[in-house]
């Protein structure tokens, strides 16, 4: 990077970098003479107006038309067993365990939450959160979180929605973690198909590139980076309209929770997210339950939060029941229990809240039953549809039996894993994850 200083402190910032182990050199000097000039050895090799420069070179125009953005339309099905079991085993809501498992999350030791929480490992976080990766880090509060939202369906009908709940989403998954919505920043990757001359093809990035913007702009969120490709096409194939939204933020350590249920007891909230008449996200409701939930995670009444997405309430209290094996007594509207909803949220409270945007409809139970209304659910019937669609692709490495012995004064650990294939693999796996874990801070 570039960085302009007074003259009078090169030095200072110099020995500043050197401190950092940044190389930083003086390359040029500011001048009056309205001109941009390079030397290379002696030689002048480029002399150049700085007006010419302000004129950023050949400008090009392109006529853009929007007229791809369609009414929404999701499916919503019938609360019953046999929808609740598929949808848990669809492919955008079953569980890709086996695929996080070939990464260590814990490398570097600076996870603060794992990427699957709860006694069982079987409830996804809704994002990375990370120490500083510095010495003492682990006596430092401060924290970052990352996030990310997008919804192929949505996209794919109106580029417009689809990029304003691509925001809302990543912005929801801080929140749900223990973030300050107004900390966040934002960076949006972007993936089109080869656009050409084609005014109606253009309008799809622009359409995306307006609904970002009036999520920010409404939201009060700045993007600090980017990328685009316009090359998602081959033969007569294209990509949806694709904009993803990343979120990061700053925050402290002390106030990361995940969204597994944590008690028996605790109140279960539904934040129900109306829509605006014309689609949009309604960001004033949005933004006050953001506050909301921020200011119950640090006075540490709310314990546990939940994005709403594909399978609605119901698949959302399904994975927060996964984690511990904790059930709940829910009541709540028919029409929300299977029904996709970006922006909704399900929050368990140690104590009753007081807003009325919410809307009490249960309790966590230590009964192993997930009763939703009616229906009375076995949580092993339902982690079993969940965890069953990758299987084969993205085999779960459980184990029947292990047994670790720490030394007080050796690195050793004997691990006794009983495996009906790749024992010794498996036996390694888990052998470095539990060491490395115990230096990871992690959520009780």
């Amino acid at each position: 990077m570039a960085v302009v200083v007074d003259p009078k402190d090169k030095e200072k910032f110099i020995k500043f970098c050197e401190a950092e182990n940044i190389v930083a050199v003086e390359v040029a000097k500011v001048t009056d003479s309205g001109r941009m000039q390079m030397f290379w050895k002696g030689d002048k090799i480029v002399d150049l107006s700085r007006a010419f420069l302000d004129t950023n070179g050949c400008s090009k125009s392109q006529e853009v038309k929007i007229n791809h953005l369609e009414e929404v339309k999701t499916e919503t099905k019938t609360f019953n067993e046999e929808n609740f079991l598929n949808i848990l085993k669809d492919k955008n809501v079953a569980s890709q365990k086996g695929l996080l498992e070939m990464f260590d999350s814990s490398v570097g030791g600076t996870t603060v939450a794992m990427p699957l929480g709860g006694k069982y490992q079987q409830t996804l976080m809704e994002g990375s959160v990370q120490t500083l990766p510095i010495l003492g880090a682990k006596d430092i509060k401060t924290v970052s979180l990352a996030s990310w939202g997008f919804d192929a369906e949505i996209s794919k009908q109106n580029s417009l929605l689809g990029a304003s709940y691509a925001v809302v989403e990543s912005v929801a998954k801080i929140v749900a973690m223990g973030g300050d919505y107004k900390n966040i920043r934002l960076s949006f990757q972007e993936y089109f198909e080869k656009l050409g001359q084609a005014p109606e093809k253009w309008g799809k990035p622009l359409a995306s590139l307006l609904g970002a913007y009036d999520a920010q702009i409404n939201l009060g969120l700045a993007a600090i980076g980017g990328k685009d490709s316009m090359s998602g096409t081959y033969q007569d194939l294209n990509v949806p309209p694709t904009l993803i939204s990343f979120a990061c933020a700053n925050g402290d350590k002390q106030n990361i929770i995940s969204p597994e249920f944590k008690a028996a007891g605790n109140k279960v909230y539904f934040f129900n997210h109306i829509v605006q008449e014309s689609g949009l996200p309604n960001y004033d409701a949005l933004k006050d339950i953001y506050e909301f939930i921020f200011e119950n995670i640090k006075s540490g009444k709310i314990v546990s939060v939940k994005t709403v997405k594909d399978g609605g309430v119901a698949v959302a209290l399904a994975k927060m029941s996964f984690g511990n094996r904790l059930g709940a007594e829910i009541n709540a509207d028919e029409n929300t229990l299977l029904a996709k909803n970006i922006g909704s949220l399900i929050i368990e409270a140690k104590e009753e809240l007081s807003n009325t945007s919410l809307q009490l409809i249960g309790e966590v139970k230590d009964s192993g039953i997930l009763k939703i209304n009616n229906l009375d659910s076995d949580i092993l019937n339902l982690v079993s549809a969940y965890t069953g669609t990758f299987e084969n692709l993205f085999p779960t490495a459980e184990k029947e039996k292990i047994t670790v012995e720490l030394m007080k004064d050796q690195t050793q650990s004997t691990l006794e894993i009983s495996s009906s294939k790749n024992t010794a693999l498996h036996s390694l796996k888990y052998l470095h994850r539990y060491s490395r874990e115990q230096t990871v801070n992690m959520i009780p």
